[in-house]
């Protein structure tokens, strides 16, 4: 994310949530709203999630910029005090209960984001996200499917020594990995071809449970047929 001259990135996350805090919520804030966005700061920082959370603010405010008709938010990010605040997700979340630090607790994963638009904002957002971050810092993500003991059965004869074994890569559906500097020093590329796009595609050969592990940002980028319907 693009920072203000002298400030970090702790600072700015923080001015953005409290600004936000009082758009939502009006000053003075109640102790609760106070007491929880401060809490769900020292969380995010702590974990350094900070420039995370902050691109996921650059690219929901873009897509909004650019007029994609947006979801509410999606699974976990709909109890983020701190989403909510920062105009990442439009459910009101103190209601739901719960403390920041069990939506942000992801076993030693990075968090990731799925981000919900009609179908025709979808693609003006990824064009925007390629121009943002670089193509060379982006990179689909593969889809591996391996032989079960299942499929690893040919003429009635199940060969051991198949299963788990890959068998086909595609690419995920919706899920993208960007990376701070080329992807390609980070994680192994391949070219796939998919009846998906035209002509084959690089994406990481890693999965995306496995590119969260190793602190590279996944974010989904998911349409919705309620949003293509909304006039």
């Amino acid at each position: 994310a693009t920072l203000p001259e002298g400030v970090d990135e702790v600072k700015h996350l923080a001015r953005l949530a409290f600004d936000g805090a009082y758009k939502r919520y009006g000053q003075p804030l109640s102790a609760e709203v106070k007491e929880r966005l401060k809490m769900a700061l020292r969380w995010a920082n702590g974990n350094h999630y900070s420039s995370l959370v902050l691109m996921w603010h650059e690219i929901v405010s873009a897509a909004q910029k650019l007029g994609a008709k947006m979801g509410p938010g999606m699974g976990w990010t709909r109890g983020s005090l701190l989403l909510y605040c920062l105009g990442i997700t439009s459910v009101e979340p103190l209601q739901l209960g719960g403390a920041e630090s069990h939506f942000f607790n992801h076993e030693h994963s990075l968090p990731s984001i799925e981000i919900e638009t009609d179908e025709l904002g979808r693609d003006r957002v990824l064009q925007w996200v390629v121009a943002r971050y670089g193509e060379e810092c982006i990179a689909n993500i593969a889809a591996r499917s391996c032989f079960t003991p299942k499929t690893a059965t040919w003429g009635g004869i199940q060969p051991q020594k198949l299963v788990g074994v890959l068998r086909k890569m595609d690419i995920h559906s919706c899920g993208l990995a960007i990376c701070a500097g080329e992807i390609s020093e980070h994680v192994p590329l391949a070219w796939v071809v998919s009846p998906k796009y035209e002509g084959a595609t690089i994406v990481t050969q890693y999965g995306c449970e496995a590119l969260r592990r190793i602190g590279i940002p996944v974010v989904y980028f998911l349409t919705s047929n309620k949003l293509n319907e909304v006039a």
